[in-house]
Order: C-alpha cells, then sequence, then structure tokens
C-alpha cells in the first residue's frame, strides 16, 4: 500500500508539471513549406490541390482535359511573405498541361513544385498546338496582334466612328473589356479584329462574358482575308446575342450557297442562362470537313462540306475548307440605320453601358 502510494504521488506530480507547461507554453507553431496551398477556379467553383511537402508535387484530382482549358484563375499561398512564384501561374491560363513546373523563391532558396492533373490523359496532352493564345495580362490596351473595328454603313460597325481611339477598348482585370454607351449623345461602341489570319484546320476559343443590353449586338465570329464579296466566301459567328432570343444564343454559318434561300445557313443556337455572370468558352473548329461549334467544350453543332461535283457549287456550298479567317471582337448596338430599325433591335438608352469581357483568345492545331 505504501509503495502504491509513492507511485500516485510521483504521477501526480508530474501530470501537474505537464498541465502547467500546456497551459504556460508557447504553443507549436504549424511548419510552413514554401508553397502552402494551391487552387485554381472554374466559374465559381474551386479545386485546391493535394500537396505532398517531400516530394514537392501538388495534385489536383477533380479535372479532366476538358476543364483543364476552362481554368479561370489561380490562387496561392506562400510560407514566406517575402517570397515569390515564377512563372507567374495566370500566363497557365488557356495553356495547363497535364503538368506545369512553378518555382518557389525565398533569398537564395529555390523549391520547384510540380502541379498535376492526373486525371488528363497523357494521350491527349499536347494533342493540340497553340498557334495563339492571349490572356490580356499586360497593358492598358490590345497589343500589336490586334487592330480597332472601324466605321461601315452596316448595323454591326456604323457607331464605331463615334468612339475616340481605344475610349471603348480597354485591358481591366486580365480581360479585354469591349463596351458600348451613349456620350455626348452619341452611340460609341468598341470592337477588335484579328491582324493575323487563322488557316484551315484549326480550332479558334474565346472565353468570355457579356451583359444582356436591349438593342446590343455582342458578337464572336470570323471573317475571310481576301475574300470574295460576301457571303461567297463565307462567314463563321461563333456567338451572338440579341434581345429577341434573350436567354440564347447563336451560332451561325453564312455562305452564297445556292440551295439556301436566305444565304445563312447552319445556324444552331444554345441556352445559356448564365452568360453574362459567368464566363464559358465559345469555339469553332474549321477543317476541310466541317464547321464546328463547341460551348465549354461540348459540339453544339455542326456545318459539313458536302463535297459537290461543280467545282464553283462545290466552293459556294463550303468555303471553309481553304484560306485564312480573322478574328473579330465586338460589343455592337444596333438602333436605327439610314432610317430603318436594324435586326438587333431599338437600343435601350437604360440599358448601357453595356460589355463584353473577354478572358482570353486561343487558336490550336485541330482535328479529329
Amino acid at each position: 500500500m505504501k509503495m502504491i502510494s509513492i507511485i500516485n504521488l510521483i504521477g501526480a506530480v508530474l501530470l501537474c508539471i505537464a498541465c502547467v507547461d500546456d497551459k504556460t507554453g508557447t504553443p507549436e507553431e504549424p511548419a510552413k513549406y514554401p508553397l502552402m496551398d494551391f487552387a485554381v477556379s472554374i466559374d465559381s467553383d474551386l479545386y485546391h490541390a493535394e500537396i505532398d511537402q517531400y516530394t514537392h508535387v501538388a495534385k489536383i484530382n477533380a479535372l479532366d482535359e476538358d476543364q483543364l482549358l476552362r481554368i479561370g484563375s489561380v490562387s496561392y499561398t506562400l510560407g514566406n511573405t517575402d517570397a515569390t512564384i515564377y512563372p507567374d501561374p495566370e500566363t497557365f491560363l488557356g495553356n495547363w498541361q497535364k503538368e506545369q513546373v512553378l518555382v518557389v523563391y525565398e533569398g537564395n532558396k529555390e523549391t520547384a513544385y510540380t502541379i498535376t492533373f492526373p486525371r488528363v490523359s497523357e494521350s491527349n496532352e499536347g494533342e493540340r498546338e497553340i498557334l495563339f493564345f492571349d490572356n490580356f495580362n499586360t497593358g492598358t490596351t490590345p497589343d500589336e496582334n490586334w487592330k480597332l473595328c472601324g466605321y461601315a454603313n452596316n448595323a454591326w460597325s456604323q457607331y464605331f466612328g463615334n468612339a475616340e481611339g481605344y475610349s471603348n477598348v480597354r485591358i481591366e482585370g486580365g480581360c479585354l473589356v469591349l463596351s458600348a454607351d451613349k456620350a455626348d449623345d452619341k452611340y460609341r461602341t468598341g470592337g477588335v479584329r484579328s491582324t493575323f489570319g487563322v488557316p484551315v484546320n484549326t480550332i479558334v476559343e474565346v472565353r468570355a462574358r457579356f451583359d444582356k443590353a436591349r438593342g446590343g449586338f455582342p458578337a464572336i465570329w470570323q471573317m475571310p482575308i481576301n475574300g470574295r464579296p460576301w457571303p461567297q466566301s463565307g462567314e463563321i459567328d461563333i456567338m451572338e446575342w440579341v434581345q429577341g432570343t434573350p436567354e440564347k444564343l447563336y451560332l451561325t454559318i453564312h455562305t452564297a450557297n445556292e440551295t439556301m434561300g436566305d444565304k445563312s445557313t447552319g445556324y444552331t443556337t444554345a441556352t445559356v442562362k448564365d452568360f453574362d455572370t459567368a464566363m464559358h468558352v465559345y469555339a469553332a473548329a474549321r477543317t476541310e470537313e466541317a464547321v464546328i461549334f463547341y460551348i465549354d467544350g461540348v459540339e453544339m453543332g455542326r456545318y459539313v462540306n458536302e463535297h459537290l461535283d461543280d467545282p464553283e457549287a462545290a466552293f459556294l456550298q463550303y468555303p471553309f475548307g481553304t484560306g485564312d479567317f480573322d478574328i473579330i471582337l465586338n460589343y455592337s448596338l444596333g438602333g436605327l440605320l439610314n432610317g430603318n430599325t436594324t435586326w438587333p433591335g431599338l437600343i435601350t438608352d437604360a440599358d448601357l453601358p453595356a460589355e463584353m469581357w473577354v478572358d482570353w483568345v486561343r487558336v490550336s492545331e485541330f482535328s479529329e
């Protein structure tokens, strides 16, 4: 009994000492690593990486190939407030690979992390060669790959002449912003078109969102370079919106196909209810065989080459198998033209200003 009492007494003393240390000692700070957190977002969804601090591999398991293209922003936390990361992860938007290496610099110390997406197939990685990519992350106006749209006496470009310089075209927050407004009792619109041509067997992808405005005409489209008079060499409307169908987007082909009375063929509509609040990827692939429309990687429709026997009829039916097309991005306004109401409809001033925000534009090689 005496021995047990002594043991109990010693245990009690040790327990008390431990309790005092727990209450009065400084809590141990969590370990700090060069890269503490890494996440990517698609629309409003955030995907965090599982980071192995021994192998320096950060896995984002949830995303597949199509979602990889839709990543809209990147966030991360570094363990040292003075640390930097290179390259800037934002530069990979629209061009993420299955594995991407980022380096964290802390003074003279460098730690390389591999950001990996395990669900992305090795066989699909790098399948499409990127020919052009612009994420609008530098400067305040577009670079030499773009020029301002100019005035013409037609529905979509009649107000470009009222905008002074880049008053309705700017780069802000990593986006190209095209605006339609009214100033000094004049309507003004913003638009740009590429200074380069896009060849056949490519896909043009544009990640964007835009406001609804009655009388507004936001569009993403392509026209042939040095083509025949419209519409003989074709027109590809990757995305158009008008007030008459406020919940729908138009994806349209224009040709001079003699079998089509209205000379506007292959159009389809897509219902996208949040295009004014969320970014979506609008795309069109052009090959010798078909023009294929996509929204967020999902095929919406296609216009096919019928390979007609007569060469002239064949060209008029499918003028998309050769030649270069440019890229046009605009937020235009309809209203009246030469005293007549244009097809985008009358303008409601209360809806202005209206804007289209373009996150990035990418041109890649394409084959089915």
